[in-house]
């Protein structure tokens, strides 16, 4: 019953999309026992998109989303694997050889790399690893996107104290390009 401008603020996507989520990702999100209580479809992905649209915490959405603290992290980790079960298929780094470059592009440059910092609470095990140069805890994220800002890579696994050039170097990004070696 939400608007479609209330829709698009709360999910970041709208309802046509979250409609093709569900579909895409219904045989994955469904409750194999069928009890009452398993959650629908629907509630599992407007719960994760919800968690993901706010860049909170867990606890901070369950007053969103109406479900338990367990509850969501059990819908969040069904959704994103079911999302990275179907990655390959919607995310793939560009060919080489791509015909039109925007105007304006740097010949031969296949995308821009740029590493950040997500903040974090400190964990209970390995906490100096997560311990930034800023000193706060963080992981050490990776984005690359091509000349139309399309995001065509992503790492998020390296702890804070890691540094870019590591983060690069053990990507499956760096090894596709050393094999490859395509122009740029």
């Amino acid at each position: 019953d939400l608007s479609e401008e209330q829709v698009l603020r709360r999910y970041r996507l709208d309802k046509a999309a979250i409609a093709g989520l569900c579909r895409e990702l219904g045989a994955d999100l469904e409750s194999l026992t069928g009890g009452s209580h398993a959650l629908p479809v629907a509630v599992k992905v407007t719960s994760a998109l919800t968690f993901l649209a706010s860049g909170s915490f867990q606890t901070a959405t369950r007053d969103t989303t109406g479900i338990s603290q367990s509850a969501m992290s059990n819908c969040l980790a069904q959704f994103l694997e079911a999302l990275q079960r179907r990655a390959a298929r919607y995310i793939a780094f560009p060919p080489p050889a791509r015909a039109g470059a925007p105007a304006g592009a740097f010949p031969g440059v296949l995308g821009l790399v740029g590493g950040m910092h997500v903040a974090l609470r400190a964990p209970s095990e390995n906490e100096p690893a997560y311990r930034n140069a800023g000193n706060y805890h963080s992981m050490n994220m990776q984005v690359v996107c091509d000349a139309a800002g399309t995001i065509t890579n992503v790492v998020a696994k390296f702890p804070g104290s890691c540094p870019n050039a590591a983060v690069l170097e053990n990507s499956a990004l760096a090894r596709l390009l050393e094999g490859a070696r395509p122009d740029g």
